[in-house]
């Protein structure tokens, strides 16, 4: 199962009390998707399609939904305008996320050694 772009979008939107029409918000948005591949695909060893509108669902898989979303919140936060909470907030329990995130890509790729499948 897939990550929905546009669920995740009207949660975020919700959380940060941003105005259906706001352009701006949804700029900011797809901003943040950028940052998260960019810091999972560095820290997680996690790659993946950044989305560039809502219709498509994210070549990623669920579980790491809450990696994702909470890196979306973190950059979102840091950018000032919708701070709800302090960003230092978001931020460590994004660091947390990516840290499970790591774990979960270990587990998936560590049944290959040298010599081929270990399980």
């Amino acid at each position: 199962m897939a990550i929905n772009v546009q669920a995740l979008y009207d949660s975020m939107k919700a959380r940060f009390g941003a105005d259906s029409i706001d352009e701006t918000f949804q700029e900011i948005y797809f901003d943040a998707w950028k940052q998260v591949k960019a810091d999972l695909e560095i820290e997680c060893n996690l790659d993946f399609d950044v989305p560039e509108s809502m219709t498509p669902d994210l070549s990623l898989d669920e579980r790491y939904h809450t990696v994702v979303s909470t890196g979306i919140m973190f950059h979102i936060a840091s950018h000032g305008q919708w701070l709800i909470e302090d960003s230092s907030n978001f931020e460590s329990r994004y660091a947390r996320a990516k840290k499970v995130a790591q774990m979960q890509v270990f587990k998936d790729n560590s049944a290959l050694g040298k010599l081929g499948d270990l399980s």
